[in-house]
């Protein structure tokens, strides 16, 4: 963002990140260090939502430039001939619509269109599912995670990928949090 966007409280936020950042993870950090942790953080994430609204059109701007190079580095090749078409009509009328409250929208469905495509790719689940596995934490109930993690590891030992996608999803209703269309793709790419 600092390399399109100048903006002098990009610097502080950048700080407030790098202190929060500095706590080192192998010690116990006493409670009023992780306080003050969470404190940077929070004042960085406000800092970047005000940077955010003050400069919508531009970051929107970089979030759609994001999605359409991600479409084209990792599903294009997979895309039909149609779905290509209807991603680049819909980000035309994206970038139309930088400037606008319903922007989000309109990146959403790139987002959701993308990983449609790549969804039906053998490597990518698997990817989605070894990403999804990696933090009991982040899932409600510990005993389903680890079942579903015993399944699904069962259903790539048998090549059995149909069946891990709906392992997946199930995870994904399992989770604390819901992820989002773009946090789901942040899946590594290195096909297997």
């Amino acid at each position: 963002m600092s390399g399109q966007i100048d903006d002098p409280r990009l610097d502080l936020a950048r700080q407030k990140a790098e202190n929060a950042d500095g706590i080192d993870s192998f010690l116990v950090p006493d409670e009023e260090s992780v306080q003050e942790a969470y404190n940077d953080l929070y004042e960085a994430r406000k800092i970047l939502s005000g940077i955010r609204k003050d400069h919508a059109r531009e970051v929107n701007l970089m979030d759609l430039e994001n999605c359409m190079e991600y479409f084209s580095r990792h599903a294009a090749e997979y895309a039909t001939q149609s779905e290509s078409a209807a991603f680049n009509n819909l980000a035309r009328t994206a970038r139309r619509y930088a400037s606008d409250s319903g922007f989000e929208r309109y990146l959403n469905e790139l987002w959701r269109k993308t990983y449609s495509i790549l969804y039906r790719q053998d490597w990518f689940v698997m990817g989605l599912f070894r990403d999804s596995v990696k933090n009991p934490k982040d899932y409600r109930d510990e005993g389903k995670f680890a079942a579903l993690k015993a399944r699904g590891m069962k259903c790539i030992d048998d090549g059995d990928i149909d069946s891990l996608r709906g392992v997946v999803q199930e995870l994904f209703g399992l989770m604390k949090s819901a992820p989002s269309d773009d946090s789901r793709l942040r899946v590594n790419i290195i096909r297997a």
